[in-house]
C-alpha cells in the first residue's frame, strides 16, 4: 500500500490524502452522484455560465466534477490522492477543458485571482479549515464563490438505513472520526463568518444491486480492511441486512443532498 504512515504513541494513522489509495475503483463506480439541479440552480440563481473557471478541490476520481465538465466549464481538479487523479485523467481525456493538478486543499498549486468558483464535495470535513479558506479565496476572483455540498443519508424513520448505520458504528472505529455531518449549518456560517451563505437541500437517491452495496462500503475510507479480524463478520451483517431489506434484488440509499453556496 501506498500510505504515508505516522506513528505517534504506538498509533499508526494514515493521512488524508492517501486514505483511499486502495477503493479507487470501487469509489468511481460505487459513490453516489449528485443532483443535476446542483448546476442548474447555480445557473439560474447566480447566473454562472460555462465561461466561468472552475476549482473543484479534492476532486477524486472527478464525481463531482462531471457536472460541470460535461457542460463544457473549465475545470481543475485538485487532488492529492495519485490514483484518484488519474483515474479523473482517464475518465476525462477527451474533455479538454479538464485539468488534474497535484495539489491539496491547502496549496491549490493556481494563480491568485484565477478561478470563478470553488467547488468541494464530500472532502470539506478533511481540509484544514483556515489555511484551504485562505487558499480559496486567493484563487478567487473578486466576485467568486465557494460551493459545498455533501451527499448525507436520511437515517431517521427508515429501519435499513438506521441499521445500516449502527453497523458502521459497531465495525468500522473510524467512522465517527471520519464523519462528516459534524459540519452543520452553525458550523459552516461560523468558519465563513461575515460572508452571504445560501443553502440548498435536495434529494437524492442511490439504487444498487448487492455487488454495488457492498462495493459502496467498502469505498469509504472508514471502512475495515479484509485483514481485520472483523472484516468476514462485517460483511456478513451487510449480505444480511441487503437480504431483509432488499426488494427485486435491489437497495436503496435516501440522501439529501446539502449545497452551501457562500459568496465572496
Amino acid at each position: 500500500m501506498e500510505y504515508n504512515i505516522i506513528r505517534m504513541n504506538n498509533i499508526i494513522a494514515y493521512r488524508p490524502t492517501e486514505r483511499f489509495t486502495d477503493v479507487v475503483e470501487d469509489y468511481d463506480k460505487y459513490r453516489p452522484r449528485y443532483p443535476a439541479f446542483i448546476l442548474e440552480a447555480l445557473e439560474k440563481n447566480y447566473k454562472i455560465t460555462n465561461n466561468y473557471v472552475i476549482a473543484d478541490v479534492g476532486s477524486g476520481t472527478g464525481i463531482f466534477s462531471r457536472l460541470f465538465v460535461e457542460k463544457n466549464y473549465m475545470v481543475y481538479g485538485i487532488e492529492p490522492n495519485d490514483r484518484m487523479r488519474e483515474k479523473s485523467e482517464q475518465e476525462f481525456a477527451l474533455f479538454p477543458h479538464f485539468k488534474a493538478i497535484k495539489g491539496t486543499a491547502e496549496n491549490i498549486l493556481l494563480a491568485d485571482n484565477s478561478v470563478d468558483i470553488v467547488t468541494v464535495a464530500q472532502a470539506f470535513h478533511w481540509f484544514e479549515t483556515e489555511e484551504a479558506n485562505n487558499e480559496f479565496y486567493r484563487i478567487l476572483k473578486d466576485n467568486g464563490m465557494i460551493v459545498l455540498v455533501w451527499n448525507e443519508r436520511r437515517n431517521k424513520d427508515n429501519p435499513f438505513m438506521s441499521k445500516y448505520e449502527r453497523l458502521l458504528r459497531k465495525f468500522c472505529p473510524d467512522y465517527n472520526e471520519t464523519n462528516h455531518k459534524k459540519f452543520t449549518y452553525e458550523n459552516i456560517k461560523q468558519i465563513f463568518k461575515g460572508h452571504s451563505i445560501d443553502l440548498y437541500m435536495i434529494d437524492n437517491i442511490q439504487e444498487m444491486d448487492l455487488n454495488a452495496f457492498i462495493g459502496r462500503v467498502k469505498s469509504c475510507s472508514y471502512c475495515i480492511s479484509n485483514e481485520n479480524k472483523n472484516y468476514n463478520p462485517f460483511m456478513k451483517k451487510l449480505n444480511d441486512l441487503f437480504n431483509t431489506y432488499q426488494n427485486q434484488s435491489i437497495v436503496s440509499f435516501d440522501y439529501n443532498t446539502i449545497m452551501y453556496v457562500i459568496l465572496k
